[in-house]
C-alpha cells in the first residue's frame, strides 16, 4: 500500500530556497567593468556578438527596469533581424551579417535598459568625456505622434544598471530616425535613411582614479507598437572639444584635449599617412608641432591653461580646431 507523504514545513522552506537560488544563479548576469586608461579611445562595434550570438560584449549588460515582469532583473540577449515583437534587448543585424548592433524594444511586461561599466584606469581624475555612436532603427513604431528614444544616463555611484543616482545627457539620446514610418515592420538599420551619427561631450565630471562609471540607454513602453532602436560604433574618449573646420574633413580627424592628464590627442582614422599637426595660440604663434598617424598623442605640460588652435594637415586638406586646456 502506498502511503501519502507530506513534506515538513522546514523541508519545503529549504526546497524553495534551493530552487530560488538555482533560478537566481541561472539568470545572474555579471558585468565586469572595462578599464579605461584615458589615453586610448575605447571602441565597441558589437560585432563580437556574432550573427547568432547571445552573449554581451565584455563590460556590457541589460536589465528590466520596470514592467509587469520582475523589476531590476538581468535580461538575456536575443538575436533578431528587426522582426522582434517582444520587449527585451537584442543583438540586431541582417541575417548572417557579421555587422551587429545592440538595441531594445519596450513593452508592458519589459521596459529594458542596456549599458556598460568603465573603471578609470588613467591614474588621475577625468573631468570631461566625449561619447559617439550611431543610432540605427531596425523596426518602425506605429505612432507618428511619439518620437521614441533610448534615454542616455550615467552614474558615478551605481553598482549595477539599476542602482545609484543617474544623470541624463539628452544630447546622447538615441532618437527614432524613421518616425514617419508607422508600419511597425522591420527596417534596414544600416541604411542612411534609418540611421544617424551622435557625438556629444560630458563636462564637469569628477571621475576619480579607480572609480567605476556606469552608462545606460533606457527604453520606455511607448504607445502602440514600439520601435527597435539600436546603437553601433560606440566610442568613449577623454576630453571634449568644440571644433570648426576651415575646409571639408577628409577621413576622420578627431581632436580632443584631456587637461586632467595634460595630453592632446589627434586621431586620424582610416588613413595610413601621417598628418602634420601644428598648435598655435590665438595670436597665431606656434606652441607645438608634430605628426599624427592613426592615433597621435602630444604633451600639454609646457602649455599654460587657455585656448588654442590645432591645425591638422591631412593629405591636401587642412582643418582647424579650437581646443581649451583647463
Amino acid at each position: 500500500m502506498q502511503h501519502a507523504y507530506t513534506p515538513s514545513n522546514r523541508f519545503r522552506s529549504l526546497l524553495g530556497l534551493a530552487l530560488g537560488l538555482a533560478a537566481t544563479a541561472a539568470t545572474a548576469q555579471t558585468v565586469t567593468p572595462v578599464s579605461f586608461n584615458g589615453t586610448t579611445v575605447y571602441n565597441q562595434n558589437f560585432d563580437v556578438m556574432g550573427a547568432t550570438g547571445v552573449a554581451y560584449p565584455a563590460g556590457w549588460g541589460a536589465v528590466r527596469l520596470s514592467g509587469s515582469g520582475a523589476a531590476n532583473t538581468p535580461l538575456d540577449l536575443t538575436t533578431t533581424t528587426g522582426d522582434a515583437v517582444s520587449g527585451g534587448v537584442y543583438n540586431v543585424g541582417a541575417t548572417n551579417d557579421p555587422d551587429r548592433a545592440l538595441g531594445s524594444i519596450g513593452s508592458g511586461t519589459t521596459v529594458p535598459a542596456f549599458g556598460a561599466a568603465f573603471t578609470n584606469g588613467s591614474g588621475a581624475a577625468i573631468s570631461s568625456l566625449t561619447l559617439a555612436f550611431r543610432t540605427e532603427q531596425w523596426k518602425s513604431g506605429s505612432n507618428v505622434d511619439v518620437v521614441e528614444l533610448l534615454a542616455f544616463e550615467y552614474s558615478l555611484d551605481a553598482t549595477s544598471l539599476s542602482t545609484g543616482t543617474w544623470t541624463a545627457v539628452t544630447a546622447l539620446n538615441a532618437v527614432e530616425v524613421a518616425n514617419a514610418n508607422i508600419s511597425g515592420t522591420p527596417l534596414d538599420g544600416n541604411a542612411a535613411a534609418n540611421s544617424a551619427n551622435v557625438t556629444a561631450g560630458i563636462t564637469g565630471l569628477s571621475w576619480g582614479a579607480g572609480q567605476t562609471m556606469w552608462i545606460r540607454y533606457k527604453d520606455a513602453n511607448d504607445f502602440g507598437t514600439d520601435a527597435l532602436l539600436a546603437i553601433d560604433n560606440f566610442s568613449l574618449r577623454s576630453g571634449t572639444t568644440t571644433s570648426s573646420s576651415s575646409a571639408k574633413l577628409v577621413g576622420n580627424v578627431l581632436v580632443y584635449p584631456n587637461p586632467a592628464t595634460d595630453q592632446l590627442t589627434i586621431r586620424v582614422a582610416g588613413r595610413a599617412t601621417k598628418a602634420a599637426v601644428t598648435v598655435t595660440d590665438l595670436m597665431g604663434r606656434t606652441v607645438l608641432k608634430g605628426t599624427a598617424a592613426a592615433d597621435g598623442t602630444f604633451s600639454l605640460r609646457s602649455l599654460p591653461a587657455g585656448n588654442y588652435m590645432v591645425l591638422v594637415l591631412d593629405g591636401n586638406t587642412q582643418t582647424s580646431h579650437k581646443v581649451s586646456k583647463q
